[in-house]
């Protein structure tokens, strides 16, 4: 990633550092989450995968939808950055459904009241497409309602495949998180190009930083 320059206003830097950071941090986590969906597809169908491994994936999607969120506000907030532009719209327009996502599981204290009797699971159930096009998994940890209940992919019975390769449900909510993923991408592509085109960024390489502080004559 580039270092950013040209950028006079300190809130502006701020606020396009935030957003920058946020879209390589969706990334990064959207690699990290199909690495661990990938493992569990390794545990055979009549076995349990580890509940770490699905604490780990279930996590990992609520925060992918949260991050999404902080960029969808932060493109608000950046200068000269047209809301009007094809590009901004379609991001906007295209991943609307994780704010109502992301507040949903923010404020289950209220959101759980409002439930009706017979729900899928409260923190998440996670489906998607395994490397055999053919066959999906679904991902569930909780206890259960007496009435819970939950569900794997649609199948799309005209192309005679899934119709999506990775979902979220939570409460009442579903959710096509590689669908946001792909605008996100999307987007991060179109801000950085417009990054270069508005000559923000420099020719240096943005490299991480760490403090190391030594106390001398410590005693044990």
């Amino acid at each position: 990633m580039k270092t950013l320059s040209n950028i006079n206003e300190q809130k502006q830097v701020l606020v396009i550092d935030a957003l920058r950071l946020s879209l390589e941090i969706e990334r990064v986590m959207n690699s990290r989450l199909w690495r661990v969906l990938r493992n569990i597809e390794k545990v055979d169908d009549t076995s349990h995968p580890r509940p770490i491994a699905v604490l780990n994936a279930i996590g990992l999607a609520w925060q992918l939808i949260d991050t999404t969120y902080r960029i969808r506000g932060l493109a608000e907030q950046v200068k000269g950055l047209s809301h009007k532009s094809p590009e901004y719209q379609l991001f906007q327009r295209n991943t609307a459904s994780t704010e109502s996502f992301r507040n949903f599981f923010q404020h289950l204290n209220s959101e759980i009241p409002k439930l009706p009797t017979k729900t899928n699971p409260i923190i998440g159930a996670l489906s998607w497409v395994t490397k055999v096009p053919s066959k999906s998994r679904t991902i569930v940890y909780g206890t259960f309602p007496k009435d819970g209940s939950f569900h794997s992919l649609a199948v799309d019975t005209w192309a005679g495949r899934f119709a999506t390769k990775l979902e979220f449900t939570a409460g009442q909510k579903d959710l096509d998180i590689d669908n946001v993923h792909k605008e996100v991408t999307r987007f991060r592509i179109f801000f950085s190009k417009w990054l270069l085109t508005n000559g923000f960024l420099g020719k240096g390489e943005l490299h991480a930083s760490v403090l190391n502080f030594y106390i001398q004559n410590l005693k044990a």
